[in-house]
């Protein structure tokens, strides 16, 4: 399954950028002014500039994120990731081994993958 970072839980310390191995997998995003917060749900997942106060946080895209399985370890961002339990499984996206070795395959066309997971 796809990782995500619990947003009340991420301090924006970048630690996970550099780290992850996959493209635009995680980007930056702001926490929601919940004053302003229309609760529309527009912004999940996504920068929202309308009422942001400001916070940086970091997310995963679910649809990029192959838990570092071309790596043959654990995934990049739970190892660096200063915050215990910070950056978890994403029970919304459940995949078989084959399904993220499909997902890196179409992300990396034409790249050799070998693992022994």
């Amino acid at each position: 399954m796809a990782y995500k970072i619990k947003v009340n839980m991420c301090t924006g310390c970048e630690a996970c950028l550099p780290a992850c191995g996959v493209n635009d997998a995680i980007f930056e995003s702001r926490l929601p002014d919940l004053e302003e917060c229309m609760s529309c749900d527009v912004c999940e997942g996504f920068n929202c500039d309308i009422f942001c106060d400001g916070k940086k946080i970091y997310v995963i895209d679910a649809n990029r994120c192959t838990e570092c399985i071309e790596s043959n370890h654990s995934p990049r961002c739970v190892e660096v990731c200063p915050v215990d339990q910070c950056c978890v499984p994403d029970p919304a996206y459940q995949e078989t081994k084959e399904q993220l070795l499909d997902k890196w395959k179409r992300l990396f066309p034409g790249e050799n993958i070998s693992t022994n997971n």
